[in-house]
């Protein structure tokens, strides 16, 4: 009994290895045209500081807007407000 199923684990396991052998790789052909594209072209970088820049107007807005005393769940509900308008 032994020995038949290490023969059938043997056999399983050529089989495996024989079909995987024998599967034709399908990957498609890379079209050189779309990657030159110019939504594709290099982008310069913007730094974390000028993303969240505030200019002076809005600082001041938001120092009127937003009131010291507020709970910061307050606070930050009214910085919310102050920017979605």
């Amino acid at each position: 009994m032994k020995i038949i199923s290490s023969t059938l684990l043997a056999l399983l396991l050529s089989l495996n290895l024989v079909g995987c052998q024998s599967t034709q790789s399908n990957t498609p052909s890379i079209n050189y045209a779309l990657l030159n594209t110019p939504e594709f072209e290099q982008k310069e970088i913007v730094s974390q500081d000028e993303v969240f820049a505030l200019n002076e107007d809005i600082k001041t807005q938001l120092d009127q807007y937003i009131k010291d005393k507020a709970s910061p769940i307050r606070q930050a509900k009214q910085l919310l407000n102050f920017f979605n308008g």
